[in-house]
């Protein structure tokens, strides 16, 4: 199901730049088919809610950007996603009981689990693309030995509170590396800062569909 809903992500954004350079609706229509055929096999597809107007946005309007022509444009885009979480919103603040063990140690306000999570989440993910879970891991242990040590071999600190430092503190270096980047090293090359933005962009509205879910981004189960 994986393989299927990427041929069909790729297929939806294919057809979303060529509605946006040839601005024929037939292309659009196409493009909108192909994102609810990838929703159907994994829900993470629903992204593209978000990323399809952001491309049009950011990729192809070279800064004259008529605002209200673009909402209306893509409205379809933004009630669909909308409607996503409408669907979950319900089950998550029933459910979020569980609690969350981050470095805000949010507790059980679903309302500020739910804000922890739409901000941390996508934060987290910048330094978890590059750091495998047992680099996190291999840091992690380091930070209990100095900051937490009564806490030295309790896997539960190390897989909630210590590992959420890590992860956030190695997000803000990759962030900061990013914005170096985009200043200096790509000075002038505007096609490459603009694939730049959307590269971080996807990155960040990827993890979005997981702020519904319980499981948390580091899976327990590489630890050690």
């Amino acid at each position: 199901s994986t393989l299927t809903e990427c041929f069909f992500v790729l297929l939806s954004l294919n057809f979303s730049a060529l509605y946006i350079l040839k601005k024929k609706r037939t292309w659009f229509f196409l493009s909108i088919a192909s994102l609810l055929i990838a929703g159907l096999f994994r829900e993470s597809a629903v992204i593209l809610f978000l990323f399809i107007p952001l491309m049009g946005i950011v990729w192809f309007n070279n800064g004259k950007r008529n605002w209200r022509k673009l909402i209306k444009e893509y409205a379809i885009f933004f009630v669909g996603g909308f409607l996503y979480a409408v669907r979950f919103l319900p089950s998550f603040f029933k459910d979020t009981h569980f609690g969350n063990q981050g470095p805000t140690a949010p507790g059980n306000d679903p309302v500020y689990e739910l804000l922890y999570r739409i901000i941390f989440y996508p934060l987290e993910s910048l330094s978890q693309i590059f750091l495998p879970p047992f680099v996190i891991y291999r840091w992690t242990d380091k930070l209990i030995s100095v900051i937490f040590p009564f806490f030295r071999g309790n896997d539960l600190v190390k897989q909630t509170i210590a590992s959420e430092y890590i992860t956030v503190i190695a997000s803000f270096v990759v962030l900061i590396v990013l914005i170096v980047i985009y200043v200096y090293v790509l000075r002038n090359k505007d096609k490459e800062r603009k694939l730049l933005i959307m590269a971080t962009c996807f990155v960040l509205l990827s993890v979005l569909p997981f702020i519904f879910y319980f499981t948390p981004l580091i899976f327990y189960k590489h630890l050690g």
